[in-house]
């Protein structure tokens, strides 16, 4: 696999929170756990914020993620 040709789509900000956020959200919430892998990466863990229905364990600790929006300064937007 060449990872110059891997295309990833982010979603808007908009589409996650917000009156225009995709129903999915409402169903599941934004809250995304954060995986070993990608804090071994550098992700930065929440440690106040778990996943819907999580307990304050470790493994149900959420994560930030990037969306494609611009925070107007020139960096992306993230949820967490």
């Amino acid at each position: 696999m060449d990872l110059n040709e891997i295309e990833l789509d982010l979603l808007r900000e908009d589409q996650i929170i917000g009156n225009n956020r995709l129903e999915i959200f409402d169903k599941i919430g934004t809250k995304a756990a954060i995986t070993d892998y990608a804090i071994a990466l550098g992700g930065l863990v929440a440690s106040n914020f778990f996943t819907k229905g999580g307990e304050n364990r470790l493994e149900c600790r959420t994560g930030y993620y990037w969306t494609k929006t611009c925070d107007g300064y020139n960096d992306a937007r993230v949820v967490y």
